[in-house]
Parts: structure tokens; C-alpha cells; sequence
């Protein structure tokens, strides 16, 4: 895992994008791409937020993202279509929660929103120890604390 660069632009654009994403995200929309542009360009240069791609062999698989917002991050994810369901989600939040211990150890929890459709994800954080927190008609809201 490594963390998101200019040149992850257009992946992250067309992930972003894909219909099944689109489907199960939390908003159910997409991004044109000047709201992408410059929601990209803020990811970049924030300093609470944090982007990162899992690859293997110089293929990017998936995106892991998170907040920090005071003691809390919050994460989204998403695995390239051709990738999917092969324990790849489970794995970037697993590398996230080894990096927000490493080096974020003012962190006190882990939080997830995530569209009630969306089991197989829903799924990911539960085995990992995550609770429902919040469990709405549209959206969970899975939490760790550290």
C-alpha cells in the first residue's frame, strides 16, 4: 500500500465512477470531473486527510481514504471491479488500522457510514471488530475505538 499521487488521478476518477460504486456508496452519486478535480486537489494537500492505493506488481487494486477529525478517522473505500471479492477490502482496512497505529496514536476511534445495501462491506468491518454504532434505513455507521 502506498499513498495516492498525481498520477492516481484518472483510477481514482473512473473507481470513483464505477456503477456498482456509485450503487453501494453512502450518497449514491458520482463525480463530474471538475467537482473530482477539485475535490482530488484538497485530498492532496490536507493535512487530515489521507489517501492511499493497494497494488501488487504495479497494479493498482483498490483506494482506501480517511479523515482525521480530532481523536476520530473516518474511512471509505473502494476495490477495482476486477478485483472484487477477494478479501481486498478487508485487507486495506487492515493497512490503514497498522498506519493509524503507527502513526496517528492520538486517534481514539475508526468510524465507517455505509449504504445499508452495501452487506459485503458492512461485512469487511464487522469481521475486523467493528460494532454498528448507528443502523438507519439508508446507511450503517460501523465503529472501532482504539
Amino acid at each position: 500500500m502506498r499513498r495516492v499521487e498525481k498520477r492516481d488521478f484518472n483510477i481514482l476518477f473512473d473507481w470513483i465512477n464505477d456503477k456498482d460504486v456509485i450503487k453501494n456508496s453512502r450518497y449514491g452519486k458520482g463525480k463530474s470531473l471538475d467537482e473530482f478535480t477539485i475535490w482530488f486537489n484538497e485530498k492532496i494537500k490536507s493535512q487530515s486527510s489521507y489517501m492511499f492505493i493497494l497494488e501488487k506488481e504495479n497494479n493498482p487494486l483498490g483506494q482506501i481514504n480517511f479523515d482525521l477529525v480530532e481523536k476520530e478517522v473516518v474511512i471509505t473505500y473502494s476495490v477495482d471491479k476486477r478485483f472484487r471479492n477477494q478479501g481486498l477490502g478487508k485487507e486495506l482496512v487492515r493497512e490503514v488500522e497498522k498506519f493509524i497505529g503507527i502513526n496517528l496514536k492520538n486517534v481514539k476511534k475508526i468510524s465507517a457510514y455505509i449504504n445499508s445495501i452495501n452487506i459485503p462491506s458492512i461485512k469487511v468491518f464487522e469481521n475486523l471488530g467493528f460494532i454498528r454504532e448507528i443502523d438507519e434505513k439508508y446507511y450503517v455507521k460501523l465503529i472501532k475505538n482504539l
